[in-house]
C-alpha cells in the first residue's frame, strides 16, 4: 500500500468505516470538508487508529462517494499527492451447512467414481441406487448452502456475493438430471474464494485545486484503476475465477471493483461533483481506462 491510502474497513447501508494509514494534518479541517456534503450525518475520527466512522444517508449520498471525497480532501491535504483507495475482500468463515455440502460432494463424487460391483449384477443395480441418492443429497445441500450463504450475506453486508447467482445454474441443472457435476462447480465457484487469502483491490486518486481562464476555481480529479496480477499468481483464485466465469456471475453488478464504482458514481453525477471545502468549487471527475501503474 502507498502512504496516502485510504483503506475500505466496513460499510453497509448508512455507515461506513475508513482506515487512514497516514494521519490528516488537521484533523477538523478535514472532517469538516467530508461533512459538507448533505446527507453526511456524523463523522467520528479515531487518531489512535487513524479510522473515519462515517454515519450518513444513502437516499442522499452513495458510500461511494463518500470515500471519493475522503481521497479528494486527503489528497489537497497533502500537496496533490496521489491517495491509493483500497477494498479488501475478507475471507468469510464457512458454516456448518457448507461443510456438509462438501462432504457431501466428495462422498458422492467418490461413490461415482468407484465400483466395487459385477455389472449387470442386482448389488451394482442397489448400488446405483445409493449412488443417485448421494447425488440428490449433494445437489440439494449445495443448494440450501448457497442459498443460506446469501441470506447471511444480505444481512451482514447490505448486498448478496455476486456468486450465488450460481444457484440459477445449479436450478437449471439439477432439472436437467445433472446434480453430482453443477454441484462441484457451484460450491467451488461460491465458497472458493473464501478459501483463498483476502483480495485487494486498488485505485489511484490524486485532486488539484485549478483556476480556468475565467479565474474562477474548481477540482480536478483523476482516479486510476491499479491492475493486480495476484489472480495469475494464485492458482486457487485462477481456478475459481474459471468456475466462476462458467456459471456466468463475473458480469455480476455485485462484483464491481472499487474503481467501477467509482466510474458509476461519477455517471451519475455527470462527473461533475459540488465542491468540498468552504468554496463553492466544482469537482470534475476525470476516469482513465484499465491499465496497472
Amino acid at each position: 500500500m502507498k502512504e496516502l491510502s485510504v483503506v475500505i474497513s466496513h460499510r453497509i447501508p448508512g455507515r461506513i468505516r475508513l482506515r487512514l494509514l497516514k494521519a490528516p494534518r488537521d484533523a477538523s479541517k478535514f472532517i469538516s470538508q467530508v461533512r459538507r456534503h448533505e446527507g453526511v450525518n456524523e463523522i467520528t475520527y479515531t487518531p489512535i487508529t487513524k479510522s473515519l466512522l462515517i454515519y450518513y444517508n444513502p437516499s442522499v449520498v452513495s458510500s461511494t462517494e463518500i470515500i471519493v471525497r475522503v481521497g479528494i480532501a486527503f489528497s489537497l491535504e497533502y500537496g496533490n499527492n496521489p491517495v491509493n483507495i483500497v477494498k479488501i475482500e475478507r475471507r468469510h468463515k464457512l458454516t456448518p451447512l457448507d461443510y456438509y455440502a462438501a462432504t457431501s460432494l466428495l462422498v458422492a463424487t467418490l461413490s461415482k467414481l468407484l465400483n466395487f460391483y459385477t455389472p449387470g449384477s442386482a448389488m451394482q443395480n442397489s448400488g446405483n441406487d445409493v449412488k443417485r441418492i448421494l447425488s440428490y443429497n449433494a445437489g440439494i445441500s449445495t443448494l440450501l448452502s448457497v442459498l443460506n450463504h446469501a441470506w447471511r450475506e444480505v444481512k451482514r453486508e447490505g448486498i448478496y456475493d455476486p456468486e450465488v447467482i450460481s444457484v440459477v445454474y445449479l436450478f437449471n441443472s439439477m432439472v436437467k438430471g445433472n446434480f453430482l457435476g453443477a454441484s462441484l462447480i457451484t460450491w467451488g465457484a461460491t465458497f472458493g474464494r473464501h478459501l483463498a487469502h483476502p483480495i485487494e483491490e486498488h485505485c489511484l486518486l490524486e485532486a488539484n485545486e485549478v483556476i480556468d481562464d475565467k479565474n474562477r476555481p474548481y477540482v480536478d480529479v483523476r482516479v486510476r484503476p491499479i491492475s493486480d496480477e495476484e489472480l495469475v499468481r494464485n492458482p486457487i483464485k485462477f481456478f475459481v475465477a474459471g468456475l466462476s466465469r462458467l456459471v456466468g456471475t463475473t458480469s455480476s453488478k455485485g462484483h464491481q471493483t472499487i474503481f467501477e464504482q467509482v466510474q458509476q458514481m461519477s455517471r451519475k453525477h455527470g462527473n461533475v461533483l459540488e465542491g468540498i471545502s468552504r468554496k463553492p468549487m466544482p469537482v470534475y471527475m476525470r476516469l482513465e481506462s484499465l491499465k496497472e501503474i
